[in-house]
């Protein structure tokens, strides 16, 4: 988990161990969950500008990548072992498993949601900017969807590929795989969380306006 750094928790409530473990190095403060891969591998961007790879066993410092902007979203896997990781400078950055970047692509304004990999390893990312982004795994712009608001929540993929992402216009959007909004439905206000889908097909959905609202 994230806070002052990174900690490992175990089952009983028992810290295993916290990154940084120097305990005169002040840690930054890191806000997006931490990817954990079957391999023992954490990675975990931190508001000190570093993408950061630990090892799960005992955190300790594998590599670091510094953007330089604070790094407030978290991380998704791809299929070939990318690291896909936005920032608030705007930049999707993939990363290869040792720490060199592969690519980055710009947006207009921050990225504060984690991206999505989807069919074909189709990288989906909402910005700042109000857009949503359909990269492939080269980095080329597959399609660009405008919203009429910032965007913070994490996309989300259902069984079909279909992309469901709110904004803060107030809608929350379901979006199919080649770019094309099936529906828009509006709520009473901003819509920053991501929605889960339940094994039924029910998108359950976060609004600013302190209600949690089921849909069919």
């Amino acid at each position: 988990m994230g806070a002052d750094g990174v900690y490992r928790i175990s089952l009983a409530g028992e810290v295993r161990w916290h990154y940084p473990g120097d305990a005169d190095v002040k840690a930054k403060h890191v806000f997006g969950a931490p990817v954990v891969t079957a391999e023992g591998n954490v990675f975990v961007g931190s508001q000190d500008g570093l993408i950061l790879g630990l090892k799960a066993a005992d955190g300790s410092f594998r590599w670091s990548y510094n953007v330089k902007a604070d790094v407030d979203g978290a991380a998704a896997m791809g299929e070939d072992g990318n690291l896909y990781i936005g920032a608030d400078d705007g930049r999707l950055y993939a990363l290869r498993s040792d720490g060199s970047l592969r690519w980055s692509f710009v947006t207009q304004k921050d990225i504060r949601s984690a991206p999505a990999v989807g069919q074909n390893g189709t990288i989906y990312i909402g910005s700042f900017d109000g857009n949503l982004y359909a990269l492939a795994p080269t980095g080329d712009v597959k399609w660009v969807l405008p919203t009429g608001g910032r965007i913070a929540a994490t996309p989300v993929l259902d069984a079909e590929g279909t992309i469901y992402i709110g904004s803060q216009d107030d809608h929350l959007y379901a979006v199919t795989p080649a770019g094309r909004v099936r529906w828009a439905f509006e709520l009473p206000g901003d819509i920053d969380a991501s929605v889960a889908i339940s094994d039924s097909g029910v998108l359950v959905v976060g609004c600013d306006d302190g209600h949690l609202r089921a849909l069919r």
